[in-house]
């Protein structure tokens, strides 16, 4: 059986890696194929992987390079899919930048992850829409 969600993720920091591939499991029904923490691994996974995915997840500032790079990297090498930028920097300009290079979303990890969570839930409705047309 399909997951409701295929998730790649883009976080440098184990700890949140840790609590958010169960969460995604959990609150949104996402199995995660994958997870890098550097600009270029993301780049390199995406360009074999891209097919089998439904949403990145980015986070802002990685080990190497940032997910602003990883998003611009993918748009520029024609990867498109659901792009959400998770940070603790979701500032304005953060979100406008993300924004600016297509991101569909930017929620802030500390205080936004409901939202987050809401947003990933449309995906899945869309994704299933989009299946049964």
């Amino acid at each position: 059986m399909k997951p409701r969600c295929r998730a790649f993720l883009v976080e440098d920091n184990p700890r949140n890696l840790e609590s958010l591939i169960p969460d995604l499991a959990e609150m949104a029904g996402a199995e995660v194929v994958g997870f890098v923490q550097r600009e270029d691994d993301a780049l390199e996974w995406l360009g074999e992987h891209a097919a089998e995915v439904d949403v990145v997840v980015l986070d802002m500032f990685l080990l190497q390079g940032t997910g602003l790079g990883v998003l611009n990297g993918m748009r520029s090498r024609g990867i498109d899919c659901t792009v959400v930028g998770l940070t603790n920097h979701a500032t304005a300009d953060t979100r406008a930048r993300f924004s600016a290079a297509g991101a569909d979303a930017v929620f802030d990890k500390m205080e936004q992850t409901e939202d987050f969570f809401a947003f990933l839930d449309t995906v899945v409705r869309r994704n299933r829409t989009d299946e049964t047309a």
